[in-house]
């Protein structure tokens, strides 16, 4: 789904689902309402992990992914050409192997 507006979306994620985002130009906030969660962009440095009222401001082009950390709601507000994959899925937990 491809959207270009100054409306916010809210999406509302359960633990563990995630979806991404490709920005294509201008900026992009993502607020989290309530829960906690991780997002990174493609070509930065730090992920950010969100709380209740913490956003962060991502600009230029480039690839989102979102994941919940707990049950989520986030509010997406793009400036710019966004295209949503992947409405929020399951995001599959693999062991981690110890030596």
């Amino acid at each position: 789904m491809s959207r270009q507006s100054n409306v916010p979306t809210i999406y509302s994620l359960a633990r563990g689902e995630l979806f991404s985002l490709r920005l294509r130009a201008g900026q992009c906030r993502i607020r989290c309402l309530e829960g906690r969660a991780w997002v990174t962009r493609s070509g930065m440095r730090e992920d950010s992990v969100l709380g209740p009222g913490e956003e962060v401001v991502l600009a230029a082009a480039g690839t989102v992914v979102l994941e919940a950390l707990t049950g989520s709601t986030v509010r997406l507000e793009a400036t710019a050409a966004v295209r949503v994959r992947g409405r929020a899925f399951p995001l599959l937990r693999l062991p981690v192997r110890t030596a």
